[in-house]
């Protein structure tokens, strides 16, 4: 089949890249053909149509160029890799064919647009590579030009960060261990990421070292933190490779790299940050009703970005969160303070997103004003921040000097500019002298050729002698027969006519092709000198970023002031020791829609570790343990706390382990999974460690579940000694008090006339009611079927004292080791019923 230059072209690109959509540019529109046509058409709902006839016929469908952002979203999020092949020359310039090429590869990790990208969310794309049981990791956040890496030594550990970080795309190599690449898989569908996988030998092995040497223009890795770390340099060269060549990405603002070590942080893994809601809720998604919510008062685009960092990365390190602390309450003591800067963060730019749109080309006038802006404000925000004391707010107050920056800026640019760089008109008089003869050329070019035709007819002594224009000739001078006597030499004849005749002179023909050309001319030399503006603001990349970020880390310590402030929330007292101790906390989120809130007091410590929490659903058992939870993640994140007063001693790993729903693309029950997530705690919970355990075997058989109940508790009590709330409906468990370091406290409930009122009160001491009948009358259940649910519950009641006594045979238990131990390692208490017949 013969193809035109124009598909030639479309179909060697297409052959470059023939697991991407290509948006082929012609004129002002970006083209799909084939394939690509029918399903963008899909993607889209856009029309249809075709190109060419017969054998050449070809499916065609396309998008105005000028609308590219507002596809591109949909494409993206459709879960499609995108080429964008643009026309490489002027269409009025080109002999032939116009030259096209692929210019960019945009995937759901390498989107800068901010049409796409959330303003308060990074966008990471990671990089995993793997050598045995060791990985190597790395993350990128090409928006900003965040970039880490690090090597973990379990899976498990690897799906940990992924969720905390929760990139849009990992780069894989194919050759992937068949069982961890299944992990990734199941990771991936769950959290609609996109993989990419890539040659293993060209990514991961022979261009990694040297790749990331030239990025950052050095001769030994070691420098960056890379001893010793072959995987780590495996997984960064690879993910660098992948955004320069693959991508077509210039990268070269991503200036520094840092060493992540998920050990500096309290570990949280992704039914953790599920269950507790930290940052979307369980029902829809979204932000609502979560933690984020709660305590994003961050008014900077950076800074919302950071707070989700330091929610999903809370500190581990006693120093730093004291740090964080102290500076809290310092600008809590400020309110002032806190409130100005607020105003002037406000005003700022989001400068880690704009210096890549910089470097990409995708910059415009407006962002150099608004950085012009957000640069002159610095001063006016350290001078602000001068009061406060804490060694961290005045760390992050010191700015460079960026003044210059500013001036080069201010001088060049227009106060109030057009958006487009191709609208022109945007650079100020005095910058550039070519561009202002060109203005005032374009501006005054009736007045100059009116002078001129006056100077003309001075010279000449031509009184009739007109300065014309046409589009044959263009500017012309006009004289009659009259005067062709006086006639210059230097006039070139163009035409005669019946009353005259029509020149042209050197002058006339120079100052034509200045006037008709001015326009353009002042597009190009615009755009020239704002692409030379834009290197020069690159070459300051390194301390626009510093600044970004200690702006960003003001904003989060001011949003936790306010937070503080607002919601009464108080100081912690942080400690390496064991204890916890809260007294009148509250839920952070609850207490927002719930202003009568019960406050609960909470003390765990060594000769109390584990709290067996018994009572009515409904009357706030897994309120008051994910609230604890929340406090105590709070604290770890340098925030104040809600609750009258609180020590909190430093925790490694928070486990939340709150009701389950099937997996059904696993085929796995509720029971199922909720033996997954427990088995999870058990492998890898540390005397350090916190646990919040709710429910544990309600999804199988009563003896089942209350014979697995009693075992986990048991392991957790003897071996990891780790600080535990269990909660229950198994009442026989409260039994296990008899065992060191288990306490029980219930949820108060007051009972009078049939009627019960949940108190929201976590007293002292076990109960063995659930009012379960009483929930489900409050729940609107039919009230002949309540009381047919009476009379049932009274005989079997009967019936059990009499006959079905369960007595609960307490052995010792072997105690299993979080080394991998397997399952039918685990002892489990056995239970036994003792049936006494009586005949009646």
């Amino acid at each position: 089949m013969k193809l035109t230059p124009a598909m030639q072209q479309y179909a060697e690109n297409k052959a470059l890249y023939p697991d991407a959509i290509i948006l082929f540019r012609m004129g002002d529109f970006y083209e799909c053909f084939y394939e690509d046509a029918k399903l963008v058409s899909q993607i889209l709902g856009i029309t249809l149509t075709a190109r060419g006839k017969d054998e050449t016929r070809a499916p065609l469908a396309g998008i105005p160029y000028h609308a590219l952002d507002k596809y591109l979203k949909q494409l993206v999020d459709s879960g499609h890799k995108i080429a964008i092949c643009e026309q490489l020359e002027d269409p009025k310039f080109a002999k032939g064919v116009v030259k096209r090429g692929v210019t960019r590869v945009i995937t759901p990790g390498t989107v800068v647009e901010d049409s796409i990208l959330q303003e308060k969310s990074n966008n990471y794309i990671a990089s995993l590579f793997a050598d045995g049981a060791s990985f190597g990791f790395s993350c990128c956040d090409i928006s900003t030009g965040e970039l880490l890496t690090c090597e973990f030594d379990k899976l498990d550990t690897v799906l940990t960060e992924l969720s905390r970080f929760s990139p849009s795309e990992i780069v894989i190599s194919p050759n992937f261990a068949s069982q961890k690449m299944e992990k990734i898989d199941e990771f991936s569908k769950s959290h609609k990421v996109f993989l990419a996988k890539v040659s293993d030998y060209y990514f991961f092995y022979t261009k990694a070292a040297d790749t990331i040497k030239k990025h950052f223009g050095i001769s030994d890795l070691s420098g960056l933190g890379f001893a010793n770390q072959e995987l780590a340099v495996c997984a960064t060269g690879a993910l660098l490779t992948y955004l320069k060549d693959s991508s077509k990405i210039d990268i070269s603002y991503i200036k520094t790299i840092k060493q992540h070590n998920p050990s500096d942080y309290l570990i949280l893994d992704a039914q953790t940050i599920r269950n507790l809601e930290l940052t979307k809720n369980i029902r829809d998604g979204s932000k609502n009703g979560t933690l984020l919510q709660v305590i994003d008062k961050t008014v900077t685009s950076a800074g919302g970005r950071l707070l989700k960092q330091w929610l999903l990365h809370p500190l581990s390190d006693l120093q730093h969160i004291r740090a964080r602390l102290t500076a809290v309450d310092n600008l809590t003591n400020e309110q002032t303070t806190t409130n100005e800067l607020r105003t002037h963060f406000e005003h700022l730019c989001d400068m880690e997103r704009l210096i890549s749109r910089i470097t990409f080309g995708l910059a415009n006038p407006r962002d150099l004003v608004t950085l012009k802006q957000t640069i002159q404000l610095l001063p006016v925000i350290r001078e602000v921040a001068a009061v406060l004391q804490a060694p961290l707010l005045t760390k992050n107050s010191q700015f460079a000097d960026l003044s210059s920056l500013a001036t080069l800026i201010d001088k060049a640019v227009k106060d109030e500019p057009p958006l487009s760089v191709r609208e022109g008109h945007f650079i100020k008089r005095g910058y550039n002298h070519e561009l202002d003869e060109l203005h005032s050329l374009s501006t005054n070019a009736k007045e100059i050729l009116a002078k001129i035709e006056l100077e003309e007819i001075e010279k000449t002594g031509i009184p009739t002698l007109k300065v014309k224009y046409n589009r044959v000739f263009g500017y012309y001078l006009e004289v009659t027969n009259r005067y062709k006597d006086k006639i210059p030499n230097n006039y070139v004849r163009k035409q005669s006519t019946v009353n005259g005749e029509r020149f042209v002179t050197p002058q006339l023909s120079e100052l034509e092709g200045k006037i008709l050309g001015a326009q353009e001319k002042i597009y190009d030399i615009e755009y020239k000198l704002f692409v030379e503006l834009c290197e020069q603001i690159k070459q300051q990349t390194s301390i626009l970023q510093d600044v970004a970020q200690k702006i960003a880390a003001l904003d989060v310590l001011c949003a936790f002031a306010i937070t503080s402030s607002q919601n009464r929330y108080v100081m912690p007292t942080m400690s390496d020791d064991f204890a916890l101790a809260i007294f009148d906390g509250r839920h952070p989120v609850i207490e927002q829609t719930h202003r009568d809130f019960i406050p609960n007091d909470c003390v765990l410590t060594n000769s109390e570790r584990m709290m067996i929490i018994t009572g009515p659903n409904m009357a706030g058992k897994s309120t008051f343990m994910r609230q604890v939870a929340l406090i105590t993640l709070l604290a770890h994140i340098g925030c104040f706390v809600p609750a009258r007063e609180a020590t909190i001693s430093i925790v490694d790993r928070l486990f939340s382990r709150v009701g389950s729903l099937d997996d059904i693309s696993k085929g796995q029950s509720t029971f199922m999974v909720e033996m997954t997530e427990t088995a999870n705690i058990l492998h890898n919970a540390t005397r350090k460690s916190m646990i919040i355990l709710d429910e544990i075997g309600a999804g199988t058989s009563t003896y089942d579940g209350v014979s697995i109940a009693w075992a986990v508790g048991l392991d957790i009590v003897r071996r990891v000694r780790a600080k535990t709330m269990f909660s229950t409906h198994y009442h026989v468990l409260t039994q296990l008090e008899e065992e060191a370091g288990v306490f029980n406290v219930h949820s108060a409930v007051l009972e009078a006339d049939d009627h019960i009122t949940f108190l929201r009160k976590i007293v002292r001491g076990g109960t063995d009611k659930s009012y379960g009948i009483h929930v489900a009358k409050l729940a609107g259940i039919p009230i002949a079927i309540i009381e047919e649910a009476r009379k049932i519950q009274l005989k079997l009641e009967a019936d059990d004292e009499l006959h079905n006594k369960i007595i609960i045979e307490k052995r010792p238990v072997p105690i299993s080791h979080s080394n991998g131990s397997s399952t039918d390692e685990v002892a489990f208490a056995k239970v036994k019923q003792k049936t006494l017949l009586e005949d009646n």
